[in-house]
């Protein structure tokens, strides 16, 4: 019987982290909006990246979303250091979105995402 508990709590934990795994949803929160210049400016703008839609809450004008399409993972090397990015396309503002698969940014002693988007470059946790 004992056995049989240990059996089912694997299982069940199994099926929890496979239920988990692959979540395309991610939620960002960004802090600062780089300008042309460098310099950084402080933001609080929640985003939610699905494969289909980006939405954005807390932004001048509300809440807004923009349709979008997954274009996949990419790679850029730097310096012999490889990066990893996802990118999107928003087909009503005919723009891209890419965004860093880890927080590769480091501003004011805390490392960031790298978002960049509509020629800006946003840090967000």
């Amino acid at each position: 019987m004992v056995h049989f508990k240990f059996f089912l709590a694997i299982v069940l934990c199994a099926i929890v982290s496979i239920s988990h795994a692959g979540n395309p949803n991610k939620n960002y929160t960004v802090k600062y909006i780089e300008d042309k210049s460098g310099d950084c400016y402080p933001m609080n703008i929640n985003i939610k990246v699905t494969p289909t839609k980006i939405y954005a809450e807390n932004t001048s004008s509300g809440s807004k979303y923009w349709d979008c399409q997954y274009l996949g993972k990419i790679e850029k090397t730097d310096k012999g250091v490889t990066f990893y990015y996802h990118k999107y396309y928003l087909t009503n503002k005919q723009v891209y979105f890419i965004i860093s698969d880890d927080k590769i940014m480091k501003y004011r002693g805390t490392f960031y995402h790298i978002i960049l988007f509509d020629g800006e470059i946003q840090y967000a946790l």
